[in-house]
């Protein structure tokens, strides 16, 4: 079999593969941020079953950058494949983004 007549599929098929695979380890990682992430809290003003939300900054801070590398990645030509999953996941963020700030907006 002579390869080399198929040398332009094969690296285009290759540069497409590798493509996906890092689309799809950054989903993967994105996924795992947030799977972990806790919102951490502490009591208001010393008063029992009532907690404020602490660590806004840091967590605004995620917040922001994982939009910014699911845009990236929604806007990767290789995308096709995991689109889907690449929009549930920015609509949950958009979803969480708009739930701390009512959080916030409640807390003061």
């Amino acid at each position: 079999m002579n390869v080399v007549q198929f040398m332009e599929q094969i690296v285009a098929t290759s540069v497409k593969a590798t493509g996906e695979a890092k689309l799809r380890a950054a989903l993967n990682d994105l996924d795992t941020i947030w799977s972990n992430q806790e919102f951490v809290c502490k009591n208001y003003k010393e008063r029992d079953n009532q907690f404020i939300l602490i660590e806004i900054d840091t967590l605004y801070q995620a917040l922001d950058e994982s939009l910014a590398q699911i845009n990236m990645i929604l806007g990767n030509r290789y995308v096709k494949v995991m689109r889907a999953r690449a929009e549930k996941l920015k609509k949950d963020l958009n979803v969480l983004q708009e739930c701390i700030a009512q959080w916030v907006d409640c807390q003061r």
